[in-house]
């Protein structure tokens, strides 16, 4: 039976409590235990908690367990949402400056300029295009100085907390692009942990197009890389040309066997099209074989403005998650863990909203924002979206701690399709193709298609931890005759 044929019961007025029922499969969930059981005693679960006859003592134990994770999860899910903002994690867009030309970058100008420019030519006409390119000084850069005071800011936060300083170089643009000052960057934040006593975890996403000696320095100095790779020659050098609209493919090949041989743990990120929902198990046999992938990410495209040519439906999603399941299935032949960033079932979460996340992002203006989609080149979005900036009086990087609890509050509702959903505490929502900090309305009854894709995955994960557990259940038992 299809995923799409499975049905999930909310079973617990209060606590997120679920039945998932799948063929002759019956799972009792909740976010920390997924346990297979019979009709029967599902049934008689149920009934315990509707107050009707007095159930079973295998039941009763089974009934008892769900309501201690359920009461975990959703402590766990209050204290996400109203605890107080005490970042961890200093995510840098240095500026929206590029190299590349990617059809649906989302920090391309408001009027889309590059994206109309591209879509305009001829497919046929295409290697011999020369896109419009902005000049370095239309980009504004993030100063130092505001990097010094978040970095302060948030290793100070993570002193408190006893945890290291998470630093992110991502975009916006392409951070290898401003190179001197992206080593000045590492070393500024390596030395503010250490004045702060705790070490620094580094993070950098990175196109791949750059000089090999670039890349060992990287490869030397981040915990982790992220290289962004579409898949084959074919789809990589159509969504991701250079700015020139010259082929990006063989670089990002050399890029990532460079990281291989320096033994760097990095992780590949694929943008996945409508046009490329059926090619996802070639995608990744081409990521791992090629490029030595061990774990890869799929990104459904971005919706809205910032994003051109052909964007995803509600109806596709079930396709997606057929192709996506297939790929899945290869890569773990290949030893290669396959992640969807959407939903994560063994992780308490929401939205991507950096509120949510104890995240302080800082955009190339400096100033502080709620959203990963936020490069500050959008006055009306971007302003929504501010919840801190430098006092250039004192030095210090200020958060507006009010805003930041509106717009945790904000980002924190659950939608009331959503309260019936065994996705409830482990959910992306629609999110960022409806966006609740900017006013938008989330649906009532209608599935998105980010809303659909996650819950069918969760769905399958769901039923894989339960058989997981009812195996290593069995194994225990065995043990037990044993001894």
């Amino acid at each position: 039976m299809s995923e799409c044929a499975a049905t999930t019961t909310r079973i617990h007025r209060e606590l997120p409590i679920f039945r998932l029922d799948k063929g002759d499969e019956v799972v009792l969930y909740t976010p920390g235990s997924a346990r297979l059981t019979s009709r029967a005693m599902a049934f008689e679960v149920e009934q315990a908690f509707a107050g009707g006859p007095i159930p079973s003592l295998q039941a009763r134990s089974m009934a008892a367990k769900l309501v201690c994770d359920g009461l975990a999860a959703s402590h766990t899910w209050q204290d996400l949402t109203t605890s107080p903002f005490e970042p961890e994690c200093l995510t840098l867009y240095l500026s929206n400056r590029c190299n590349l030309a990617c059809t649906y970058c989302y920090s391309m100008p408001p009027d889309e300029s590059r994206a109309r420019a591209r879509s305009r030519i001829r497919p046929e006409a295409r290697a011999n295009a020369v896109l419009p390119v902005l000049t370095k000084a239309s980009f504004p850069v993030l100063s130092e100085e505001a990097i010094k005071a978040a970095a302060r800011l948030v290793a100070g936060c993570c002193a408190t907390k006893g945890k290291p300083l998470t630093l992110v170089l991502h975009g916006g643009g392409e951070p290898t692009m401003h190179w001197e000052l992206l080593q000045r960057v590492w070393t500024t934040c390596s030395t503010i942990a250490h004045e702060n006593g705790v070490s620094l975890w580094s993070y950098i996403a990175t196109h791949g197009v750059l000089a090999e000696d670039r890349v060992r320095w990287l490869a030397g100095h981040f915990n982790l890389i992220g290289l962004s790779c579409d898949g084959p020659p074919a789809i990589q050098n159509e969504n991701r040309p250079s700015a020139a609209n010259t082929a990006t493919s063989a670089t990002v090949e050399r890029t990532a066997q460079v990281l291989k041989s320096q033994a760097a743990d990095y992780v590949i990120r694929s943008t996945i099209t409508p046009e490329a929902v059926t090619r996802q198990t070639e995608i990744l046999e081409y990521l791992c074989d090629r490029l030595s992938a061990r774990t890869v990410r799929f990104e459904p495209v971005y919706d809205g403005r910032r994003t051109s040519g052909g964007q995803f439906q509600p109806k596709d999603a079930d396709a997606f998650v057929s192709h996506f399941l297939k790929a899945r299935t290869v890569a773990e032949e290949r030893g290669c863990d396959l992640q969807l960033s959407g939903v994560h079932v063994n992780e308490i979460h929401g939205p991507f909203c950096n509120p949510l996340r104890q995240v302080l992002q800082l955009t190339p203006d400096g100033k502080a924002s709620a959203c990963f989609l936020s490069v500050g080149n959008d006055d009306v979005a971007d302003n929504t979206m501010v919840m801190g900036r430098l006092d250039p009086i004192t030095g210090t990087f200020l958060i507006d701690q009010e805003r930041v609890a509106l717009q945790r509050q904000q980002a924190a509702q659950i939608p009331a399709h959503c309260e019936e959903c065994h996705n409830i505490y482990h959910c992306a929502r629609d999110c960022p193709d409806i966006c609740l900090l900017a006013g938008h309305s989330a649906p009532e009854a209608s599935e998105g298609f980010r809303c659909r894709v996650q819950k069918l995955v969760a769905r399958h994960e769901i039923f894989e931890m339960a058989t997981i557990t009812g195996r290593d259940a069995k194994l225990q038992d065995v043990e037990l005759e044993v001894i």
